[in-house]
């Protein structure tokens, strides 16, 4: 067994947002400012403030068999993913397609 940590960013375009939610948005742009961004395990929240574009940053461990590299990459993707469009939905915030990035720390070492 062992452990990866991964750090996954999560990016899309904002999409039919309401009046209200892009309100909101744009009153709370400046504590989403790309600059705040961090890898977190509950994931960090930036956008523009032309309220166009987004991103989330996740810092996610999986655990593996020796041999399944991959699948524990595509739980950590899938998990990222998961999380990116609960916030959204749950928020409110309309969205496009959302597209997936992921780094294995371990790489970065090699």
């Amino acid at each position: 067994m062992s452990v990866h940590i991964y750090r996954v960013t999560v990016r899309g375009f904002f999409k039919e947002l309401t009046p209200e939610v892009r309100a909101a948005l744009l009153d709370a742009a400046d504590e989403h400012d790309h600059l705040r961004a961090a890898f977190t395990e509950v994931g960090t929240f930036t956008y523009d403030p032309r309220v166009t574009a987004f991103s989330f940053r996740f810092q996610l461990r999986e655990q593996d068999d020796d041999d399944a590299p991959v699948e524990a990459a595509h739980r950590a993707e899938a998990r990222a993913l998961d999380l990116a469009t609960s916030y959204l939905d749950e928020s409110g915030i309309g969205h496009g397609d959302l597209r997936v990035q992921l780094t294995d720390m371990a790489d970065m070492w090699r």
